[in-house]
């Protein structure tokens, strides 16, 4: 069951390719970006949408070569769909798991994650993995498959005034991930680039794991920002020990998840998950309650749009060893699954606060 959501969208897709894809979103009224390459995405964000019509919902269920039709549920097999997309399985119990699959057409059983591909995560729209491949390193979005990495991390002129100089060095990935930083020749943090870039400054649920690699800098700190050209604005999510806490450097709110860090020897590993978009910042670690802030003009200044994303761990002792996004989740249901370690998370939940906090400047 482990690879049901990209059988249901192999079966969105159909056999007739994109063209279905393309008369289908006609017919339900869903803009589509004209490519039918593209259109996965958006069909799916078509399912979260509400469909009155219930014969057009029939027809749509039919067209993907889903049950609903008949002596179906219509209705039930949309929301179904819908649930499991939203939730990416971590809830469906057994009997919603065969339900989903009895939705499936006979033929339309292809596994795997995102693409047809073991190592994609199901649901991602950009995954990036730097321990599997050959050579050691590889990405993939949904609109063009397979990419390099280079193509979504690189250098960003945009994170110079806020931050830092950023750049990509294949060079860099290591059996145990991509380290940033080393003593002799120094290092860059990374600035997402591209789909990827565009994906994160839109809207965007993420997640980020990483591997310790050092015990003499586990009270480092390990910094997720969103930034504007000129330094001003930012949004920044930073993982350390014992606290890792989510702010903007505009306005009074920020929230703190404590206890749940892995920092206690090499080896160790944590995942960060968040969610932003215009109006929200959310963020859980290591299988933690997630927090949530609303995001108002005063942290994201309408006058002063954030257009840059940078990822560092330069002093963190850390290598990154994977980078997934996802189409945003509604809420924070979810998230906290997604930041799950492989293996049952940090094994406990965090204690969350959402208070007034002065911000000093920067993590490093």
């Amino acid at each position: 069951m482990a690879t049901l959501i990209n059988r249901i969208q192999r079966a969105m897709l159909g056999s007739s390719g994109p063209e279905k894809v393309r008369a289908l979103l006609a017919e339900l009224a869903i803009p589509t970006s004209g490519s039918g390459n593209t259109s996965i995405r958006e069909v799916r964000r078509g399912f979260l949408r509400p469909i009155s019509d219930e014969a057009i919902l029939r027809d749509a269920l039919a067209n993907f070569g889903l049950a609903g039709g008949g002596g179906g549920d219509p209705w039930q097999a949309l929301g179904d769909i819908r649930n499991a997309i939203l939730r990416n399985l971590v809830d469906c119990d057994a009997t919603l798991l065969q339900g989903l699959n009895d939705l499936l057409a006979p033929g339309d059983l292809a596994g795997g994650g995102g693409g047809g591909l073991d190592w994609v995560p199901e649901g991602a729209v950009i995954h990036i993995d730097f321990l599997g491949g050959t050579p050691q390193g590889r990405a993939w979005t949904a609109d063009d498959g397979e990419v390099g990495i280079e193509t979504l991390l690189g250098s960003d002129p945009n994170t110079e005034n806020g931050w830092d100089i950023t750049a990509y060095d294949e060079l860099r990935i290591t059996a145990d991930g991509y380290v940033q930083y080393d003593e002799e020749v120094g290092g860059s943090p990374l600035a997402f680039i591209g789909a990827a870039r565009t994906l994160l400054l839109g809207a965007a649920t993420s997640s980020y794991s990483t591997v310790n690699l050092d015990a003499t800098l586990q009270v480092a700190i390990s910094s997720l920002l969103f930034l504007s050209a000129d330094g001003n604005d930012a949004l920044q999510l930073d993982v350390s020990n014992p606290d890792t806490t989510v702010y903007a450097w505009q306005g009074a709110a920020s929230a703190t998840i404590s206890g749940v860090t892995n920092d206690e020897a090499p080896g160790a590993r944590n995942v960060l998950a968040a969610t932003v978009t215009a109006s929200r910042l959310e963020a859980a670690l290591n299988g933690s309650n997630a927090v949530a802030l609303t995001l108002t003009s005063a942290e994201r200044p309408a006058g002063n749009s954030l257009v840059a994303v940078v990822l560092d761990l330069r002093s963190s002792g850390k290598a990154i060893q994977s980078i997934t996004i996802y189409d945003p989740l509604p809420d924070t249901t979810g998230l906290s699954e997604l930041s799950e370690v492989d293996g049952g998370g940090a094994g406990a939940f965090a204690s969350s606060s959402v208070s007034s906090r002065s911000i000093s400047g920067g993590a490093i």
